[in-house]
């Protein structure tokens, strides 16, 4: 009994130690409890070249208009811009207590390319399209990415924890995509060499253009994995065109289609 009473003292301990650690840092600014949303900010850009977005949580859209802005209601997010990079950030580490999320609306000039973008969320919604960049970095712990008529030219980048990813009419050079778990769809012209991964969930990867432009090897299969329907064989490779395609199956299940 002595040594049960030991026990939940020093838990007790440790939870009010942990509560006094958040108030302290709460209430210095470390970080944020409650509500994100405040008032509306308008921003307008002309030398912006890159993007780098680092929230906890946000609904970030994209949209197409006629010049670079930022329109956002989340009240610790920051724009700056520094060497023609625009950062959108959090002044602090922020906790929300609502289910209304803060959203970041990007407007982006049809046709803009980027030289660099890249955006990191805990989680929240990434939507929308329209624009090309050279390197795209996608760091998700969770939540939604969904992109439509995108290209990336250089390099397409996602590490996944979790959540939902939809990929569709886009182009994506050098693929490098860590999924985690959740479910994934691609529907895109994969270009040069590249490498998709998925722990589990479902990942469905309709690669389009001419089949004949694609090498296919699937490295590793654990669960299901299938190429235009039919069973396939671990470390065989489908295909001779110049633009690979690997791929490493853990325990979740993978279809991969080719679309005209």
């Amino acid at each position: 009994m002595k040594t049960i009473a030991k026990i939940l003292i020093a838990l007790a301990v440790i939870i009010v130690l942990v509560a006094a650690l958040f108030a302290v840092g709460h209430f210095l600014g470390w970080w944020h409890f409650g509500d994100l949303i405040g008032d509306v900010q308008s921003y307008s850009y002309e030398t912006v070249k890159s993007i780098d977005i680092d929230l906890t949580t946000a609904e970030i859209t994209f949209l197409q208009g006629e010049k670079l802005t930022v329109e956002t209601n989340h009240k610790y997010a920051k724009c700056s811009v520094t060497a023609k990079t625009l950062s959108i950030k959090e002044n602090s580490t922020n906790i929300p207590t609502s289910k209304n999320l803060p959203y970041v609306k990007i407007t982006v000039p049809a046709g803009f390319d980027f030289d660099s973008f890249k955006i990191k969320t805990t989680a929240g919604v990434i939507a929308g399209g329209g624009f090309s960049a050279h390197r795209m970095i996608f760091d998700l712990k969770g939540g939604v990415l969904e992109l439509d008529s995108v290209q990336a030219s250089e390099k397409f980048t996602v590490n996944q924890l979790g959540g939902k990813i939809g990929i569709r009419n886009s182009v994506l050079y050098n693929a490098d995509m860590d999924l985690t778990a959740g479910d994934c769809e691609i529907d895109a012209t994969v270009k040069g060499s590249s490498y998709l991964e998925c722990g589990s969930g479902v990942l469905k990867l309709a690669l389009k253009g001419n089949k004949d432009d694609y090498a296919v090897t699937f490295k590793r299969v654990i669960g299901s994995a299938t190429l235009n329907g039919q069973s396939v064989e671990p470390d065989k490779t489908y295909g001779d065109g110049t633009d690979t395609v690997r791929l490493n199956g853990g325990a979740g299940k993978i279809e991969v289609t080719f679309s005209e």
